[in-house]
């Protein structure tokens, strides 16, 4: 049986909004990738060669709010078999709730701590409660500057 998709119209809005900004910044294509392919995007060139992947979440946070970024550690598992067996590197993008942009290569390190956590304030399911990665905010590099709209996020 398959897992339901949790993503709201909101959601993919956000998500619309920081890949655009992504293009903006690093130019190319984001092309959505389908759901069994685990990463959200793929960065492709004007000729539609692929660049290398994109993962995106936007977040309730402020920047240095926490000292870490919560990611499915499954995630990161997929990221490193699309870099093992095709050579592309993944980059996790993360935008706050001022919608301050920044990027993490999730194939350049080698190791981020993993504990068992995720979603425990309002669980929808027992998936949501799994091995995650805790990325260090300082990892982050930021992209361009913030959007004065903090009614992005919700």
């Amino acid at each position: 049986m398959n897992r339901p998709v949790y993503e709201s119209a909101t959601d993919r809005e956000n998500e619309a909004h920081i890949a655009s900004r992504l293009v903006e910044s690093w130019g190319g294509h984001l092309q959505k990738l389908p759901h069994h392919q685990h990463i959200d995007y793929a960065h492709t060139s004007d000729d539609g060669r692929v660049l290398g992947l994109v993962e995106v979440k936007a977040r309730r946070f402020t920047w240095g709010q926490y000292p870490d970024v919560m990611l499915s550690a499954s995630k990161i598992r997929i990221a490193w078999e699309w870099f093992q067996v095709f050579g592309l590197a993944t980059a996790f993008v993360v935008a706050d709730r001022s919608f301050d942009i920044r990027f993490v290569m999730l194939t350049q390190q080698t190791q981020f701590p993993i504990s068992f956590g995720g979603r425990t304030a309002a669980t929808r399911d027992s998936q949501d409660v799994e091995l995650i990665a805790s990325i260090p905010v300082e990892l982050f590099t930021p992209i361009g500057q913030p959007k004065k709209n903090p009614q992005i996020i919700r």
